[in-house]
């Protein structure tokens, strides 16, 4: 298996449902293809890592490239990985608010304003505690055996990552609701998402 990871810049500001949009396609596809990965977003910014047999990877990155939703493709890493380290796709998307990027400790003092290809391109330190703060815990002590607390620890630290992940899908349908009613344009639609936040919430 492999493990790409690479930037890219938005052709255009994505709205919440715009995001939504792009995270559901992968939500169908990626599974399909036995690809998994991590996708952060911010300031117009995707930096993203995909999982998987060579084959299966290529050919979802090839597609990424002529997608009309970004440019600019930039291939970061490339490496052999024995097993993967994203899971689950369900877990691997967040957004790079001030907040998420002070949490990450090679990101100390960047704002999500400054975020951009060029920024992530040379700032690798950034980029790598990024994608480490959410791999899966087991894919890091793989073969290792351990006390039963390090096994405690590593279920806890999954658990944040899943429901981390399905309060920012959350609030990415919350958001879109919001700027439906601020230009009422309210449709049955909304509504579905409206439903479809609380009950994310409530499986947290």
């Amino acid at each position: 298996m492999i493990h790409i990871s690479y930037v890219s810049r938005a052709t255009s500001p994505l709205s919440a449902e715009d995001l939504l949009a792009l995270l559901r396609q992968c939500l169908v596809n990626n599974p399909g293809n036995a690809v998994t990965g991590m996708l952060f977003y911010a300031n117009g910014t995707f930096l993203q890592a995909l999982e998987g047999e060579e084959e299966d990877v290529e050919r979802l990155l090839r597609r990424i490239k002529v997608d009309p939703r970004n440019t600019d493709v930039q291939l970061l890493h490339r490496r052999q990985i024995a097993r993967r380290e994203y899971s689950d796709w369900t877990m691997g998307f967040r957004r790079l608010t001030d907040e998420a990027l002070a949490a990450a400790g090679a990101a100390a003092g960047t704002r999500a304003a400054e975020i951009n290809p060029l920024y992530l391109v040379q700032h690798q330190a950034v980029v790598d505690q990024l994608f480490r703060e959410h791999v899966d815990p087991t894919a890091l002590d793989a073969g290792l055996v351990d006390d039963p607390r390090d096994q405690l620890v590593r279920f806890f630290k999954n658990e944040n990552t899943r429901m981390r992940s399905q309060v920012e899908l959350a609030l990415l349908m919350l958001e879109s609701v919001t700027d439906a009613a601020r230009g009422a344009g309210l449709t049955e639609r909304h509504l579905q998402l409206c439903t479809e936040a609380l009950q994310s919430l409530r499986q947290i």
